[in-house]
């Protein structure tokens, strides 16, 4: 059972997941211009400018499979152009279009309005200290995580080494 605050960390989590910045975007979804943004950053890494589906995936920290299908729906859109690297034909470059590099700059330029707003309400010393708070939290959670997920692991082995294979509800 969860503790009051555990309950309302999560419910303010919940919250602030659900201020929908980009519905004032038509046309585009969250993902897409994370994807947008995630071109432009590795294009920006590069010295030849040429963007790869790998480096994409790394940036964002998704599955190639679900990187793909985003770069699908952008290229339909027409915001991006996929070819194959003519030097190694194993890799899949990606360039923005014109309507790519403006949906992803108006989206860059929505935010900073946005998070302008956000902090000419709160105060340069109190958006450092909330930046300082939330970057702790993030450790945290990213430890608390890893503990369990460990934890998990180690009791996954021993049901396997006595002979079983299934999961028990102490794992979850």
């Amino acid at each position: 059972m969860l503790t009051e605050k555990q309950r309302e960390l999560f419910l303010l989590m919940g919250e602030m997941r659900r201020v929908m910045i980009w519905d004032l975007l038509p046309d585009t979804t969250p993902g897409e211009m994370r994807t947008l943004a995630a071109i432009r950053i590795c294009r920006e890494r590069t010295e030849d400018g040429k963007v790869k589906v790998s480096d994409i995936c790394e940036s964002l920290h998704h599955p190639a499979p679900a990187v793909s299908r985003m770069l699908r729906r952008l290229e339909e859109n027409g915001c991006i152009e996929r070819t194959t690297d003519p030097q190694d034909r194993r890799n899949t470059l990606v360039r923005m279009t014109e309507k790519g590099r403006q949906t992803e700059l108006e989206g860059a330029r929505l935010m900073k309005r946005y998070l302008d707003g956000v902090f000419s309400r709160l105060g340069a010393e109190e958006v450092d200290e909330t930046i300082a708070h939330l970057r702790k939290m993030l450790d945290a959670m990213h430890a608390a995580s890893s503990g369990l997920k460990e934890e998990r692991e180690a009791a996954r082995g021993q049901v396997r080494s006595a002979g079983g294979s299934h999961e028990s509800e102490a794992d979850w």
